[in-house]
């Protein structure tokens, strides 16, 4: 039987963060948009969804009011740290998505902004259906 040694495996990175914490995403679609002096803004928003990864698969919805309460929690290192997000954006069969940080959420019925930074690509100044998927951040991996 052949036998091979990888060269630098003595201390091998960790590949899959089994620590145990649970890191929950967030994705919200939205009816429509605007992009509008570095404020991204989605309306008919009905729910957040949330998940994990393995090995908790967890996943369920919230509303927008619960996600801001979640956010609100953690405004402190949200501030040091916002999560990044992507933005993609349905058109006629095919999807542009837009890499970016979000910061300063604010909330009304139906419709969630966010003062954004763009990471890459660009954002029209409005848009029709959209999914904005959202990092994990502090709160939403250890609970507030």
């Amino acid at each position: 039987m052949a036998s091979f040694t990888v060269p630098g495996t003595a201390n091998p990175q960790r590949v899959v963060d089994d620590s145990g914490a649970r890191r929950f995403l967030f994705t919200m679609t939205a009816g429509s948009g605007s992009f509008a002096e570095g404020r991204l803004s989605l309306a008919g928003v009905p729910l957040v969804v949330y998940f994990t990864d393995r090995p908790y698969r967890q996943a369920g919805h919230m509303s927008l009011q619960d996600f801001m309460s979640l956010w609100q929690g953690d405004a402190e290192d949200l501030g040091n740290d916002p999560p990044n997000a992507e933005l993609a954006i349905y058109d006629a069969g095919s999807d542009a998505q837009s890499v970016l940080i979000i910061d300063e959420p604010e909330m009304s019925e139906g419709s969630i902004s966010f003062r954004v930074k763009l990471l890459d690509e660009t954002i029209p100044a409005t848009f029709g259906q959209a999914t904005l998927f959202i990092d994990a951040f502090p709160c939403a991996v250890n609970g507030c």
